[in-house]
């Protein structure tokens, strides 16, 4: 050590040079009760009890006995159907009303139709009651009333503070039997949902959902038509009376109730508020409102669609087909595949793909169940420089579930995680009566939800590769690409027959072998 004065240097060896650093005496008495104090920790450490003790005999946890509540269900005099479950953990009230009629039920020259329908319910007033003074008095009311629609169902949603519950149902009820779909509050969701359409395609992700199913499907099929600004364009106030006349009906609806309330005060409000407003202009049976016969279009031959988008920064990619239908006796052991192929962090997919190989941003599987045939598709973004290596690696995880079942950790983890993800289905009581409630409405028995976990246990090994042997038809598959085809690390022509996909034309033509140079 070198001295001067007041100041010592120490040497710092770097390499091979030697670089100095002033160190105060403050700094060097501080430094010294540091490592004091590090050795004095260190030494209760590696004394303590804890570290060195054997662990007590701790008895194997016992499975959750999780027994889900029963809601109660009812009729109001004009037969629709009314589930109900108490819940007085804090003072307000939720409630679902669900309708049968979606976006298969739309017009094929009016497509959008259920779209503006549900925009537009919540907050183009009733006959009774304007639609800025609608929206005001809920405000103050701090009540909230809401829409959607998917493509079987829509839904109209309330949630009010129980105070406040009689007048919030009142107005609910009046959306419900007397709309009046404000002409000017229709006219800003066509030209929302037209903006919308728009921007559509600056997302790869947008546009390979949009164009995957559109392609499974058939570009005809409602269950793969896509929404356009002329169909927007198209559609009046008068659509909109006559597409609730045709669904707004008791027989149609089904209403999911849970909170601060009591069942014989629950249904004397809703017999007030909804029990003679709506009526059947004729005799139907529930759940009628739709056209019953939308048979998908099935896939014969593997085909490849791409979506060039050159400002791609990474593929999206589907890969699926047509799976089963809604009540397929299958569903439970497709589950189970689903859970082990693509369904979380434990999966094959997300293992081997993404964290072994690197060829994946994201990586999965899911599967639908509507009252056709849905879809079933593992999905995948990456690279544009691995496109079709990443596709290939999925098809060899498919093919390795087919020929081999899954071991017997990855049934368990599989097995597990979907229970513990069942159970997170029943957190609050509105949650509960929902799912009650959605089994009657799209026709489950009773018991399914009590035999749900008994279900998946069920389910064997050897059964999960059968599945995948016969659900699951890489040969027959459709192979959906949005991304930049000059930096793909193949030609896709590799995979299969190559069609284009015009994205903002929804246009479909031949591939041009070698149209798009692969840059270097």
């Amino acid at each position: 050590m070198i001295r001067n004065g007041n100041i010592e240097y120490g040497m710092l060896n770097i390499g091979k040079k030697k670089k100095i650093f002033p160190i105060c005496p403050f700094q060097q008495s501080a430094m010294s009760l540091i490592f004091l104090a590090f050795l004095y920790s260190t030494f209760n450490i590696l004394h303590s009890p804890c570290l060195w003790a054997v662990p007590p005999n701790v008895p194997e946890p016992k499975p959750i006995d999780f027994k889900i509540p029963k809601p109660k269900r009812f009729e109001l005099s004009n037969k629709m159907i009314v589930y109900f479950l108490e819940d007085n953990e804090l003072p307000q009230i939720q409630m679902t009303a669900m309708i049968h009629g979606g976006s298969i039920a739309d017009p094929a020259g009016k497509i959008g139709l259920a779209s503006l329908f549900a925009a537009v319910l919540p907050y183009g007033g009733a006959k009774n009651i304007r639609a800025d003074d609608l929206t005001k008095e809920l405000e103050l009311m701090a009540s909230s009333i809401s829409a959607g629609a998917g493509e079987e169902s829509m839904s109209l949603d309330l949630f009010s503070l129980t105070k406040n519950f009689s007048r919030t149902l009142e107005l609910f009820g009046q959306l419900l039997s007397q709309p009046s779909f404000d002409k000017a509050k229709l006219e800003t969701e066509k030209k929302k949902t037209i903006a919308a359409i728009e921007r559509r395609n600056d997302e790869p992700r947008q546009i390979v959902g949009r164009e995957f199913k559109r392609m499974v499907y058939g570009p005809t099929s409602p269950w793969g038509w896509r929404i356009e600004a002329e169909t927007i364009k198209r559609i009046s106030r008068k659509d909109l009376l006559d597409f609730h006349r045709r669904h707004m009906r008791p027989e149609n609806i089904m209403l999911a109730v849970s909170g601060n309330i009591t069942q014989e005060k629950l249904r004397a409000e809703l017999e007030t508020a909804m029990g003679s407003g709506l009526h059947s202009s004729s005799p139907r049976k529930r759940g009628s409102s739709i056209n019953e016969d939308l048979t998908p279009l099935p896939v014969i031959n593997r085909l490849v669609y791409l979506v060039p988008k050159e400002t791609a920064a990474q593929s999206a990619i589907r890969i699926g087909h047509l799976g089963i239908e809604r009540h397929h006796p299958d569903f439970f052991k497709l589950k189970m595949l689903d859970e082990i192929m693509g369904g979380g962090f434990a999966s094959r997919f997300f293992r081997n793909i993404r964290s072994r190989k690197g060829l994946a941003y994201s990586v999965g599987s899911s599967f639908s169940t509507p009252k056709v045939k849905g879809l079933l598709l593992a999905a995948i973004g990456t690279k544009p420089e691995t496109t079709v290596k990443a596709v290939e690696e999925i098809l060899s995880e498919i093919a390795a579930l087919q020929a081999q079942p899954p071991t017997d950790e990855e049934i368990s983890v599989a097995k597990n995680q979907l229970v513990n993800s069942f159970i997170q289905n029943f957190r609050t009581g509105f949650q509960t009566v929902s799912q009650a409630a959605q089994l009657e409405f799209f026709g489950y028995p009773g018991d399914y939800l009590d035999n749900y976990t008994a279900n998946l246990s069920k389910v064997t090994q050897e059964e999960v590769r059968q599945t995948a042997a016969h659900h699951w038809r890489p040969e027959s598959a459709v192979i959906l690409v949005v991304g930049n085809p000059k930096k793909f690390d193949k030609d896709l022509s590799a995979l299969g027959p190559v069609k284009i996909i015009d994205a903002q034309s929804g246009k479909i033509r031949d591939y041009v072998p070698g149209e798009f140079k692969v840059e270097k």
